[in-house]
């Protein structure tokens, strides 16, 4: 397999331990307060995180797509937009239609 395929499945599942599992476990533990703002916050944060990794990955091969594909999500988010599978399935769409005519 993949290095760079292993390092994002890795990633993916250290991602849904800290999201799901370690907040279920500390329940009891901690402060509800904080493990509530943690489960609203923490996807968004992984969520630009990773959207910025993929624009740097993409930056190299289509320049102008990925710019305005990851401007749309910066504004989205901006926006407080918090459906983050449409913020995902518009900036991909901007991003093949640009790709295509350009």
């Amino acid at each position: 397999m993949n290095t760079k395929i292993l390092i994002g499945v890795l990633m993916l599942f250290i991602i849904s331990i800290i999201v799901r599992i370690i907040p279920s476990l500390l329940k009891n533990k901690i402060n509800i307060k904080l493990i509530e703002n943690i489960e609203k916050n923490l996807p968004t944060s992984i969520f630009i995180a990773m959207s910025s990794y993929l624009f740097i990955t993409e930056l190299n091969k289509n320049p102008i797509p990925a710019t305005i594909s990851i401007g749309l999500i910066f504004f989205a988010i901006y926006m407080k937009i918090k459906n983050i599978i449409l913020i995902v399935m518009s900036s991909t769409l901007l991003y093949v239609i640009i790709d295509q005519f350009l």
